[in-house]
């Protein structure tokens, strides 16, 4: 696994491009265009974000990436790839620096919080569109939960309020890139080209 992308950023990499720059603790970010997409937009460009997580240690696992997001039924724990690829929108790559310290207690945080069933914040959702509400952990809606993971492990530091999803890029100071999905027949190819900072890719 590679660390962040550096030198000239570009605006859109095949998923299998920018799989490799994935680290446990790195975002995901969503633009959908459900109709309840379209209510969060009235106020944030993005819609959703995730957090990733990599299990390296168990070797069949290790070119995986998997999110755990807060979606309507609590928290999940799902695969990048097929998230991607049944999406109705588009997804981003938010490209920050993840101390590998800091993955260790991430990965353990949000697999933990996995495990607890905790609830949507539909309340804390709807304050947010029509206001700001203050950060808690009795429930999480997407962005608080990415970011609550953020804070407690020392990654960012604590805000009054939680950020909409538009926010955690500008509070992270990070940089995006636009996933496309890989051309079907060339998915699978593992001599298919990485990304190693070409100017002129895009």
């Amino acid at each position: 696994m590679k660390t962040r992308i550096t030198g000239d950023i570009p605006l859109g990499l095949t998923y299998s491009q920018i799989r490799p720059f994935i680290q446990t603790g790195s975002c995901i970010m969503w633009k959908g265009r459900s109709t309840f997409a379209k209510l969060i937009r009235w106020k944030s460009d993005f819609t959703h974000a995730s957090l990733c997580v990599r299990l390296g240690q168990y070797k069949k696992l290790a070119d995986r990436v998997f999110l755990v997001e807060a979606l309507s039924t609590g928290l999940e724990l799902r695969l990048l790839s097929e998230r991607i690829n049944g999406y109705n929108g588009e997804a981003y790559f938010m490209n920050i620096d993840i101390p590998i310290e800091i993955q260790n207690k991430l990965r353990e945080f949000a697999l933990i919080q996995c495990s607890k069933n905790i609830p949507y914040d539909y309340r804390g959702l709807f304050a947010n569109v029509f206001g700001r509400v203050v950060p808690e952990a009795k429930a999480y809606f997407c962005s608080e939960f990415v970011w609550r993971a953020w804070e407690v492990n020392g990654l960012v530091k604590k805000r009054d309020v939680v950020p909409r999803p538009d926010d955690l890029i500008e509070w992270a100071g990070s940089s995006l890139t636009h996933i496309l999905k890989d051309e079907p027949e060339l998915k699978n190819e593992k001599e298919k080209e990485p990304y190693e900072r070409i100017p002129n890719l895009i």
